[in-house]
């Protein structure tokens, strides 16, 4: 029980530090969090109460309202997780929860922290539900072949969200493949892995063939930005290409530092983007 309550502090701790804007992220009953530390530090022999969290994300103008409850043995129990949506009528909401219910029941692996995975499959999956209204939410998904040729022109800068990315074969090509195109951005590895590339978007548009094309668990085109090629040199971000480590010592590398990664992202003028791409509320 001690180590799984340990594994739901270093979990919550990553995701204080990617839900960090003001009511993002709420831990529900903070006496709970604090029975969970005693307990973790032998000040007490009593179980403690569940942890209860409450995350608010945006999700193509969708305010939602994530509430998970971990049970005490979690991550080897699966956690409880339940998405509320005012923008959803009452049987797209019930829809919605069930494939949720139904996700975190085949892949909820005992022994491994989920919530992250969870949080992403909800971003990538809310607006399928909503019946009405969700065309423009869609365009990424809908971008055609036809659409690509016809911006051969065009400035482009492409933000993908990885699973995760810990291969040092993919992350050798995702580098070499990026400066041979003369693409410019970086790569940030571990879980979730992050890259964004900017570029030619014909370019970009073959750089991403390639990639996607390698053995992933989960990987996608979150978000694509194009403008003139004349606007290039007042939207280019980045000088070069590189791979980025903003690394937590508390999880021997494998999650990426989101607070250090969004002041390197904030440097480089691209918050809203990220805010976007990570379901951020902006305040």
């Amino acid at each position: 029980m001690m180590l799984s309550l340990s594994h739901q502090l270093e979990e919550l701790e990553l995701l204080q530090s990617m839900y960090s804007n003001y009511n993002e992220l709420r831990v529900n009953d903070e006496i709970a969090l604090e029975e969970i530390s005693q307990y973790i530090h032998g000040k007490t022999i009593f179980t403690p109460r569940h942890l209860d969290l409450t995350i608010n994300i945006l999700v193509d103008k969708l305010k939602l309202e994530i509430l998970i409850n971990l049970p005490t043995l979690y991550p080897h129990q699966e956690p409880s997780v339940t998405v509320r949506c005012d923008q959803l009528n009452r049987q797209e909401e019930s829809d919605f929860n069930k494939g949720l219910q139904e996700f975190v029941k085949t892949k909820h692996i005992g022994g491994e922290v989920c919530l992250h995975t969870i949080i992403l499959w909800v971003q990538d999956n809310v607006i399928s539900f909503k019946k009405v209204e969700n065309d423009d939410s869609l365009k990424i998904q809908t971008t055609s072949t036809n659409t690509l040729k016809a911006k051969k022109d065009m400035f482009a800068r492409y933000w993908i969200v990885s699973h995760h990315i810990y291969s040092k074969k993919k992350r050798d090509e995702i580098l070499r493949l990026a400066k041979e195109l003369n693409l410019t951005g970086f790569c940030l590895p571990g879980k979730p892995g992050v890259i964004c590339i900017e570029g030619i978007e014909s370019d970009c548009n073959a750089w991403w063939k390639i990639i996607r094309s390698m053995t992933w668990k989960k990987i996608a085109l979150k978000k694509m930005e194009s403008f003139k090629l004349s606007r290039q040199d007042s939207q280019q971000r980045f000088q070069n290409f590189e791979e980025l480590h903003f690394q937590n010592a508390c999880n021997n590398g494998k999650h990426p530092n989101m607070s250090e990664f969004s002041k390197y992202i904030e440097k480089h003028r691209l918050t809203e983007s990220f805010n976007e791409l990570f379901g951020f509320c902006n305040t």
